[in-house]
C-alpha cells in the first residue's frame, strides 16, 4: 500500500516538473514536498494567505521567497471548510529546511520539522533511499499530524452507570447494640438508644433508657427486681424527658431510689427543673 503512494507521489513530482522545471535543489525539494501534498487529498489554492482562492496544481510565483519564506496554502477535498498553510525557510548558510504548518481548525498547534544537509538531495527518484526516508519523515511526523482529526470529547457515562451501595443489614444500620456478649466487656443493656423514653421499663438506666441514676444495678452489680414497672405509665411519644437537681455527689440523690424516680415534677424551685 506504502508502494502504490510513493509511486504516485513520484508521478505526481514528474508532472509538476514539466509545468515548471526547478533550478536548484531547493526548488526540487519544495516541488517534492508540494507533491506529497497534493497525494494525500490537499488542493493547493494559493500561497499567501490574502491570495485569491483558485484550484492550483502549481500556483505561479511559487518559487519567489517573501522575506526569504515560502508558502503554499491548501484546502482539504472532504472539507472545504479547513485550510492548510505551509511556510518553509531556507539557510542557505547552515543547508537547512525549516517546514511549519499549521491547520485553520488547530491554529494554536504548529508542526515543525527541521531538514538538514540539503545540498545532498540531488536524486529525486525511488531507487534513492535518502528520498524514501524523506517521504517518511514527512508523511509521519508533518502530513499525518495536520490532518489527524480532533478528538472527540468523552460522554460522560456517569448518569448511567449504577450506584451501588451497600446493604444496611450487611453494615452497623440494623446490628443489635449490647446483644452479644462481649468477652471483653461486659453487657450494660441497651442505654442511649431512644431519647424519647428516658425511664424505660426496669427504672432509669435499664432497657433502652437514656438516663443512669447513681443507684442504677450497673453501678451496684445487681439486677432492679421491678423490670418491669415503667413510673411514666409508658413511654411519652415525641417527648424529650432530662431531669435536673441532684442533691450532691455522695452517692445518693433525693429524687431516686435504686434507679426509679419519686415524685417527679418539671419548674422545680432551684429553677432549673427535674426531680427535687
Amino acid at each position: 500500500m506504502q508502494d502504490e503512494k510513493i509511486e504516485g507521489i513520484f508521478k505526481k513530482f514528474e508532472e509538476i516538473q514539466f509545468l515548471d522545471n526547478p533550478k536548484s535543489i531547493p526548488e526540487k525539494l519544495l516541488l517534492f514536498l508540494h507533491s506529497i501534498n497534493l497525494s494525500n487529498n490537499l488542493i493547493c489554492t494559493g500561497l499567501q494567505e490574502d491570495d485569491p482562492v483558485a484550484e492550483y496544481i502549481l500556483p505561479p510565483n511559487w518559487s519567489i521567497p517573501v522575506d526569504n519564506i515560502y508558502s503554499f496554502r491548501y484546502q482539504s477535498q472532504t472539507d472545504k471548510s479547513q485550510t492548510f498553510y505551509f511556510k518553509i525557510i531556507y539557510e542557505l548558510q547552515t543547508n537547512l529546511f525549516f517546514i511549519n504548518a499549521v491547520s485553520s481548525s488547530k491554529s494554536d498547534m504548529i508542526i515543525s520539522l527541521e531538514i538538514s544537509n540539503i545540498s545532498t538531495y540531488t536524486n529525486f527518484t525511488m531507487n534513492n533511499q535518502q528520498i524514501i526516508d524523506l517521504f517518511k519523515n514527512y508523511q509521519s511526523n508533518v502530513i499525518s499530524l495536520l490532518l489527524k482529526k480532533p478528538e472527540k470529547p468523552q460522554e460522560n457515562t456517569k448518569k448511567n452507570e449504577t450506584i451501588l451501595r451497600p446493604n444496611p443489614t450487611d453494615f452497623f444500620w440494623n446490628r443489635p447494640r449490647n446483644n452479644e456478649p462481649s468477652p471483653f466487656m461486659p453487657s450494660f443493656g441497651d442505654y442511649g438508644s431512644s431519647d424519647l423514653r428516658p425511664v424505660p421499663l426496669g427504672g432509669i438506666g435499664s432497657g433502652s433508657g437514656s438516663l443512669l441514676g447513681p443507684k442504677n444495678p450497673i453501678f451496684l452489680g445487681q439486677q432492679n427486681p421491678n423490670n418491669n414497672m415503667n413510673p411514666l405509665g409508658g413511654p411519652i411519644p415525641g417527648v424529650r424527658f432530662d431531669p435536673f437537681g441532684p442533691d450532691g455527689f455522695n452517692g445518693s440523690f433525693s429524687g431516686f431510689d435504686g434507679g426509679i424516680p419519686k415524685n417527679p415534677r418539671f419548674g422545680g424551685s432551684n429553677g432549673f427543673g427535674g426531680f427535687i
